[in-house]
């Protein structure tokens, strides 16, 4: 037989979902059970309600098919289609329970959690109320409609007052910014920060977009600008074009990569030709801007200790190699080679020609010490 009871007051006061001490000391109703029964527990009386159960603590709404509530232990167990609502948020679980004493709840199975624009999926969930802070275990999904980024993995935290999202078991951080533009990263810890649209990845870094790969041991990553940071032994990598320092900055634009900062023990390399490996043009400086168009390098700035190796590509076959260095240089590429150099303060250089390129190749990359068939300097 099914019965409806209303205004019965359980006497609990609630943590969990409550926006304020004032909730916090309400007590819970029960709005609704088809069966009602209370049994005497080993410490304490012990009710039992089924189907359709109902109960409310100010704005806060529980649904579920059961529920227990064991007055002694301060606890409320709730299983089956298990619903918390709020205004501001839900919550959906096989099974939750809520720890009267404490402030803490637990959901486990196919749990679910709705707040501002954050969706979250789990295996469990236990919520501090105290601290509006969860933790995820078990293929832990965080979504971000707002920013249409995900962050996944097996462990993980969720502030709700920081919008900080954090992943420290398989994390996995994916932001798709159009049909065919998103950005995967690994590492062993992962932080989102949903309010200012902000990565920090540490630890075995793994960034890639389209068709740029970067590695490092930190990585801050900002929606705004598109903006990138790598430190700890950076590497970065577009198609077969390499770049390192001791930091790197990435700039994207229109689905690509736009421009990269060198800073640091800068060096970046780039086949001569597209089909082989050997021999590169080798850049490298204390500080380096490279821009981009189109699938290759467009230009290359290089400050401080400044020093160019570019090999010299005609149709009819091999000019040679020239090995320049200075305080600056800025290069203009075009399909990967060389159209013009600008060499300024304390210039020196040096033509190899075709014939002596082998001198290079075994190992001579600088100025400094390379051999000097034809030298010219300023």
């Amino acid at each position: 037989m099914r019965c409806a009871i209303v205004g019965f007051v359980l006497l609990v006061a609630p943590g969990y979902f409550a926006p304020d001490a004032a909730q916090a000391q309400a007590p819970i109703e029960l709005k609704q059970a088809d069966q009602l029964r209370i049994e005497q527990g080993p410490a304490g009386p012990i009710r039992y309600l089924d189907g359709n159960v109902w109960i409310v603590q100010d704005t806060l709404s529980i649904t579920g098919d059961h529920a227990v509530y064991d007055e002694t232990a301060g606890t409320i167990l709730f299983t089956g289609n298990v619903h918390f609502q709020e205004p501001t948020r839900q919550f959906w679980a096989n099974q939750a329970i809520y720890y009267e004493r404490d402030g803490r709840a637990t959901g486990d199975g196919n749990v679910r959690i709705e707040q501002d624009s954050i969706e979250i999926y789990c295996d469990r969930a236990i919520y501090h109320e105290e601290r509006r802070e969860v933790n995820l275990v078990g293929r832990v999904r965080l979504h971000s409609l707002r920013e249409n980024a995900f962050m996944t993995g097996n462990l993980g935290t969720y502030n709700r007052e920081t919008e900080r999202g954090a992943m420290t078991q398989d994390p996995r951080l994916v932001r798709y910014f159009g049909e065919n533009d998103s950005m995967v990263v690994d590492g062993r810890v992962i932080e989102y920060y949903f309010k200012s649209q902000q990565a920090v990845v540490t630890d075995s870094v793994h960034l890639r977009r389209n068709d740029f790969d970067a590695w490092g041991q930190k990585l801050v990553y900002k929606d705004e600008g598109e903006w990138a940071q790598l430190t700890g032994s950076p590497i970065l990598k577009r198609s077969r074009d390499v770049m390192q320092a001791d930091t790197v900055e990435a700039f994207f634009a229109e689905e690509r990569i736009d421009r990269v900062l060198l800073m640091g023990r800068a060096q970046a390399t780039a086949p001569v030709d597209s089909l082989l490996p050997e021999p590169v043009n080798r850049a490298t400086g204390r500080r380096m801007e490279l821009t981009f168009k189109g699938s290759g390098i467009d230009s290359l700035y290089i400050q401080g200790n400044a020093a160019s190796l570019y090999y010299v590509r005609e149709e009819e076959g091999s000019k040679g190699a020239n090995l320049v260095s200075g305080d600056r240089i800025k290069l203009w590429m075009q399909n990967g080679r060389v159209r013009w150099i600008s060499v300024e303060g304390g210039t020196e250089g040096t033509y190899y020609p075709w014939q002596l390129e082998k001198l290079i190749s075994a190992g001579e990359q600088s100025p400094g010490t390379a051999p000097r068939p034809v030298r010219v300097e300023n």
